[in-house]
């Protein structure tokens, strides 16, 4: 019985003392576990969920385009008769919000007129996206406050 207990208490310092050295190695070589590609961007996986500023908008064609500063890539979204499009917005100033005040925020109905060069906006496609993707018929779009 003491045997086994030694075995497994030898097993568990083994087990730390490999995820040490992986980890140390990987921080002292400068190791990545993204891989980039030959322009020295970072290779992103699709996206479920996007948030982002909108750098265009089309009224005409009921579309904008959303830049996400930070992964260095943009997305045409296109809005469909089922997207739901709403703005957020707070009743109040939140800087000067009172203790205990609800946060909640107040949903209205909005269009691509209503969007503004700068807007920070959240939109959720149907489906998940890939870089350069463009994103038809959104499920919800809404526009941050």
């Amino acid at each position: 019985m003491m045997m086994a207990k030694r075995n497994v208490i030898l097993l568990g310092v083994l087990v730390a003392l490999a995820v040490a050295t992986a980890g140390a190695y990987l921080y002292f070589t400068g190791s990545s576990l993204v891989t980039e590609d030959s322009q020295d961007q970072p290779v992103l996986k699709e996206a479920r969920n996007l948030s982002g500023r909108v750098v265009t908008v089309n009224v005409e064609e009921n579309s904008f385009v959303i830049l996400q500063e930070a992964e260095k890539r943009s997305f045409t979204v296109q809005l469909g008769e089922d997207t739901v499009f709403s703005s957020l917005s707070f009743p109040f100033d939140i800087t000067e919000a009172l203790p205990g005040t609800s946060f909640t925020p107040v949903f209205t109905e909005a269009t691509v007129a209503d969007l503004v060069i700068g807007d920070q906006v959240f939109v959720r496609p149907v489906s998940p996206v890939n870089t350069g993707d463009s994103i038809i018929n959104p499920l919800e779009v809404q526009i941050l406050p």
